[in-house]
């Protein structure tokens, strides 16, 4: 034995292993894998095996015992281990000549393995080889590519040593995060290249190459030699030698990770592609997915025109095509009893073909005429009409690029096809997400089957109709007449049939979403995607020739008469009534935009319609049913004011009398008195047909009723203190009610009916939000400014009008503002005593339903609370309403008003004030109504005007900063305690709920912070001055921030706060704003040098803490990153990273020396970050390869979803952003329903 140092196993002789130590470790083995072992035995047996490992003869003992074939494939798989353990934790300690004989132990392994090794006794041996390569290939061991080639002489098992040796490595190096190798990427890149590569190709196109170390055998190169191989299996005996399939599927998986990163010529020069697709037509599962999946990774690539032509286009020839017809048609899966391998083996082929149009899409050009397009065009549709949705949107994606060339639509491969491709998206636009349970449409099994959560499910569906209605658009635009015709005959004849075989309608069994509403949707959105290209069409055509013209005037005429006979049709469904009535409004405002006779029909129409009344006995779900009729048709009607108001105005006498008729039936509820009213102010705010005196009057008589009510001295009076908002919004009531009728004592509200004074309350706090300004002030403020761009006219009419009213209406509406926040706070209600305070937290908690948490269906819990209206809990949820209403639709006039530029910023004494209604009692907001206040913040800060920046948002900034990490500090705190104090009997749901509430929260904060600092909006600068004829360049946020220390230091300390909250998205997006951050610190300043100081030693410490942290497993690489940056910018400035590192266990000057001397500024981050992730390897609690990745919670049968497919299940729309065609609500990141009880 050599001699051993520091306490280090260190490897030897390889004399025989000590018999005492084989058998206390198969004794060990034994106890460990026997059923019958108590836990404790089993525990002390692992002890034994893992602190063997740290002996110092373990690798003698390792290899001696690794050698012995007559140990059972247990003891030789540990004995292997051992060497593991020597390789990855000891290898910097050893001498050149302890290395060299461990290397020559594991290839001595290698080159004596058998058929009769168990598999996995075999890949472990390769992974030892991997390892030893990671660390001294290309300079100490300049021979193992010679080795590999001796090896691969040899039999079927040594090629399949090989094969996971070459896949593993190449994986390590090039397609992973691998520490070890990512310190050596330089060497072991060079090396892999030129051992993989045909010699002949670096030869010509990189004649210039660095040779001084060759690391090669052979002019083949692995590429060459794999291809060869895989097709000598393909021909041989590949359904009867087991063996032989092996060597097939490894050598694929071998090619597919080689052509991820090898240089096109080489693939090419190899062959890859024909040896890869020549194994598609293997009657073997496995071997197919395997080639299926290398195809995947090189069509992913982005090649250049003369490499598309090589590597794409003989895909594209009729033989290739036949076999991918054929594939398609075995892959093909019964819903009922799907075969999992098979299903999987579509999903991947489907993103392969999508791959392949891609192509297609790009470079049209590059396929030469023996490319047989139709026939693969014909395949692609066969694809998109899969009903798998998870099959069919890659397919439906490539449709939209490609029908945005004019010439492909003409083309005669693709005119038969269009017919069948608008059939199909007619036919999926419809919402399969809503569909009910018990649905046995074949597209909703797959749905269910495919994707397992709800949230997820909304996501692909509303992607998949995105697509579609691209589609249709597209289809219409290039044949505008035809495709239109035919879409208005597909609904007509719908309409015609559509209550065929339906019972007739009954108010007590309406639901929301019938089938039948579905189908509606789903017609009628293809009609308003039609209406879209149609539009599209008229607007890029020019001047038309005088056919066309007759051609686009029959067209209007047939419209006009469609929408009368729709207009004209009876439809009892309310939701079905909205729908249409929302088609008829976009035509009469699109290409109907100039007929004033349709366009009168359709108003009359939705006057009619909202004025249809609500028995007060009618079914609960009809009833609300009806209201949302009556909301849709006054929001109907505002849009058509927006868009047409010079059409109105001409009729703007009868609209008036109408109104006020309406208003004095009384048979409206008063938010909706207040729409109609706002309907009229467009037309008279929006016209060019009255003079500005004329608008000036009418306009007056608008906002003088509602500047009035701001002004009121009872309303200021009532302003003045926090008892007289209380009084004015009967918080004082609900505290005398409570008191008096003991309601501590009351364990479930919702058993509790509501007694007269009840009834009485909550009437009173149901309409307090009618007697103030603010929903009023909110409607006309937003119809002002809506769709209103800067520099118009409008823009200019609607800011004279306000200019002088909101700084009137600021000082009153900041004061309910902070009262509204104040009253969240439970102290503020001190007329109650002691005991019965504690029910005030319970009844200003929100009730909310969530995806994946809350028990039963969205409707379940709204059929829940509009139940529970006459109870005690439909108090409760009165009282936090009046108090929400109050503070949100003062959120929202501010968020309007920052719209008026200089009339809301130029106030140069808002600033303060705002920041104190805003913050002073932020902290006593939920999580989710804190969330709510960050996106009026937003907003203050895009829209303020560049040079007003620092004045105004500085004190606000300071001030959300502060608050923001108290609150989020404190409710993860409580998290945390939580989580450490549960037990079974605890309400784990509501606390999945709150913190998934708090998650959102969490990410909502990083997304401002990271939009504050990185993605300033940008704002015109005002005009130069005429005088000096220069434009003055304004800082962006993230410059003001970082200048102004009382906004910054809140904003770091929030920052080193958000690294240690374990959120994955949200620590991310902190950990690369801070790195963006880091390098403005690196002055002599006092103010640098103090933020610097506590960036390089507590956001340091955060970043070291979270990377030793198992919760942040997902976030190593970015925290790894961080603490780089910081360590490269200030270790030449000050001591503190180097002492803070130098603290840590394991972590000595010698080491951080090593580290230092490669950790240069000029480094990729991948170095970067492997340089730190070695240096604290010892410190993290679970690394990376150990973790592996959490998989999708949403995936159920299939496993996780592929790259391409999880892009089809990422909402990548704003919050609150709708898309076209899609008529329901936009979908919540957490999937929370609305919080409006």
């Amino acid at each position: 034995m050599s001699s051993h140092t520091n306490g280090a196993a260190q490897p030897g002789s390889g004399t025989a292993a000590d018999p005492n130590f084989l058998l206390n470790v198969t004794e060990a083995l034994k106890v460990v894998h026997a059923p019958q072992s108590s836990n404790e035995a089993r525990k002390e047996a692992s002890y034994y095996l893992e602190n063997s490992k740290r002996d110092p003869e373990a690798p003698d003992h390792g290899f001696t015992l690794a050698s012995d074939t007559s140990q059972p494939a247990v003891v030789r798989h540990y004995a292997l281990s051992l060497l593991e353990h020597a390789i990855n934790h000891n290898w910097e300690q050893y001498s050149d000549d302890q290395a060299t004989t461990l290397r020559n132990w594991v290839v001595q392994l290698g080159q004596n393995i058998s058929s009769s090794e168990l598999v996995y006794v075999r890949n472990k041996i390769a992974q030892l080889w991997v390892e030893i390569a990671k660390r001294s290939w290309g300079t100490e061991w300049i021979e193992m590519d010679e080795q590999l080639v001796q090896l691969w002489s040899g039999s079927l098992v040594s090629k399949e040593l090989v094969m996971a040796i070459l896949e593993s490595l190449s994986d390590d190096v090039f397609n992973g995060e691998d520490t070890v190798a990512a310190l050596r990427y330089s060497q072991l890149r060079k090396a892999c290249v030129d051992i993989f590569t045909p010699a002949s190709v670096l030869a010509q196109y990189f004649p210039g190459r660095e040779t001084t170390v060759d690391v090669r055998c052979g002019v083949e190169g692995w590429l060459a030699r794999l291809g060869s191989f895989l097709t000598s299996c393909i021909q041989g005996d590949v359904e009867g030698n087991t063996q032989v399939m092996d060597c097939t599927v490894k050598a694929l998986a071998a090619l597919r990770s080689a052509i991820s990163w090898c240089h096109p010529k080489a693939i090419i020069s190899a062959q890859c592609a024909d040896h890869i697709s020549g194994s598609l037509a293997a009657p073997i599962v496995t071997i197919r997915m395997a080639s299926i999946d290398a195809l995947n990774v090189l069509y992913a690539r982005s090649l250049r025109s003369e490499e598309v032509l090589e590597l794409v286009c003989p895909m594209f020839r009729p033989g290739p095509i036949t076999l991918m017809r054929q594939l398609y048609q075995w892959s093909l899966v019964d819903v009922s009893d799907i075969d999992e391998e098979q299903y999987k083996f579509m999903q991947k082929f489907s993103e392969m073909v999508s791959r392949l149009a891609g192509y297609l899409e790009d470079r049209p050009n590059v396929f030469p005429p023996e490319c047989s397009i139709p026939e693969f065009l014909e395949l692609l549709l066969s694809i998109a009409q899969n009903p798998s949705l998870l099959v069919s949107i890659p397919i439906l994606k490539n449709w939209t690029k490609l029908l945005r060339s004019g010439s492909f639509v003409e083309s005669p491969g693709v005119s038969p096809l269009i017919g069948p491709l608008l059939e199909l998206c007619s036919q999926r636009l419809i919402s399969y997400d809503q569909f009910p349970k018990d649905s046995e449409d074949v597209s909703y099994l797959f749905l269910n089957e495919d994707i397992e959560l709800v949230q997820d499910q909304q996501i692909i569906v509303a992607n998949y109709r995105r697509c579609c209605i691209a589609i249709v658009e597209q289809v219409v635009r290039r044949k505008p007449f035809e495709a239109m015709y035919h879409i208005l005959g597909q609904v007509d004849q719908f309409l015609k049939s559509m209550h065929d075989g339906q019972p007739p309608f009954r108010p007590e069994t309406f639901t929301k979403h019938s089938m039948l509403y579905l189908r509606v949707d789903a017609h009628f959105t293809t009609v308003e995607a039609a209406l879209n290209g149609y539009m599209a069409w008229k607007g890029s055509y020019g001047t038309r020739p005088q056919e066309a013209e007759h051609e686009h005037k029959t067209m209007e005429d047939n419209l006009e008469s469609w929408c009368e006979y729709v207009l004209g049709l009876e439809f009892q469904d309310p939701y079905i009534k909205k729908r249409v009535l929302s088609s008829c409004v976009i035509l009469s405002t699109t290409i109907l935009g100039n007929n004033t006779s349709s366009m009168l029909k359709v108003l009359e129409k939705l006057l009619v319609t909202g004025q249809l009344s609500i028995r007060i006995d009618e079914y609960p779900t009809y009833k609300q049913a009806m209201k949302d009729l009556q909301s849709a048709c006054v929001e109907e009607l505002q849009s058509l004011a927006q868009r047409m108001p010079d059409h109105l105005m001409s009729v703007y006498d009868q609209l008036e009398k109408k109104v006020n008729e309406i208003v004095a039936a009384n048979v409206l509820e008063k938010r909706l008195t207040i729409s109609y009213f706002t309907f009229l102010f467009i037309i008279t705010l929006r016209t060019t047909l009255i003079d500005e005196d004329t608008r000036r009057q009418r306009m007056e008589g608008f906002l003088a009723p509602v500047m009035q009510a701001w002004e009121s001295q009872d309303f200021e009076q009532q302003l003045s203190t926090r008892e007289g908002f209380q009084s004015m919004f009967g918080i004082d009531k609900v505290q005398q009610y409570l008191i008096g009728h003991n309601i501590n004592e009351i364990a479930d509200w919702s058993l509790y009916p509501l007694d007269d004074d009840a009834k009485a309350l909550q009437e009173f706090l149901d309409n307090q939000p009618f007697s103030l300004p603010l929903r009023p002030t909110r409607l006309l403020l937003k119809y002002s400014i809506d769709k209103v761009k800067a520099e118009s006219k409008q823009y200019e009419i609607s800011s004279v009008f306000w200019a002088d009213r909101i700084p009137r209406m600021l000082p009153p509406l900041l004061r309910l503002l902070s009262y509204s926040q104040k009253c969240m706070d439970t102290s503020t209600w001190d007329l109650l005593p002691p005991e019965v305070q504690p029910v005030v937290p319970r009844i200003l908690r929100d009730r909310f339903w969530q995806i994946g948490i809350s028990a039963g269906t969205k409707e379940d819990f709204y059929e829940k609370v509009h139940g529970t209206k006459a109870t005690l809990e439909g108090l409760a949820s009165s009282i936090r309403a009046v108090l929400r209403n109050a503070r949100e639709l003062s959120y929202d006039i501010i968020q309007i008003m920052t719209r008026f530029g200089s009339h809301f910023y130029g106030l140069e004494a808002l600033p303060t004030p705002l920041a104190h209604a805003l913050f002073d009692d932020a902290l006593a907001l939920s999580s989710h109504h804190f969330t709510t206040l960050l996106k009026t913040v937003k907003a203050i800060i895009d829209d303020c005007p560049p040079q007003l920046r620092g004045t105004f948002l500085s004190p606000i900034l300071a001030q959300l900063f502060s608050q923001l990490d108290k609150k989020m500090t404190a409710e993860w705190d409580a998290v945390t305690q939580g989580n450490q104090g549960s037990t079974q009997n605890d309400n784990l749901g509501e606390e999945m709920k709150f913190e998934s509430i708090l998650r959102q929260l969490t990410w909502h904060a990083a997304g401002l912070v990271s939009s504050a600092l990185e993605h300033p909006r940008d704002n015109p600068a005002p005009k130069p001055d005429p005088e000096h004829q220069e434009s003055t360049t304004y800082e962006t946020v993230g410059v003001m921030i970082l200048g102004d220390l009382a906004v910054l230091e809140p904003l770091v300390l929030l920052c080193m706060h958000m690294l240690r909250m374990p959120d994955t998205r949200s620590c991310g997006v902190i950990g690369r704003c801070l790195r963006n951050m880091v390098p403005n610190f690196c002055s002599q300043t006092q103010t640098h040098s103090a933020i610097r100081e506590f960036i390089a030693k507590d956001v340091l410490q955060a970043a070291i803490t979270s990377l030793n942290d198992p919760n942040f497993v997902d976030n190593q690489l970015s925290l790894a990153h961080l603490i780089a940056v910081i360590y490269m910018a200030y270790r030449p400035l000050t001591e503190t990273p180097k002492q803070v590192l130098l603290s840590l266990p394991g972590v000595t000057e010698e080491r951080l020396a090593q580290m230092e001397a490669k950790l240069l500024p000029n480094a990729n981050a991948k170095l970067q970050r492997a340089l730190i992730l070695n240096l604290l390897q010892g410190l993290r609690g679970v690394s990376i390869s150990e973790s592996g990745k959490v998989a999708v919670s949403g995936v159920r049968k299939g496993g996780r979803l592929s790259a391409m497919q999880e892009e089809f299940v990422k909402d990548n729309r704003e919050p609150g952003e709708r898309a076209r065609g899609d008529s329901r609500p936009s979908l919540d990141l957490t999937g929370v329903a609305d919080m409006f009880s």
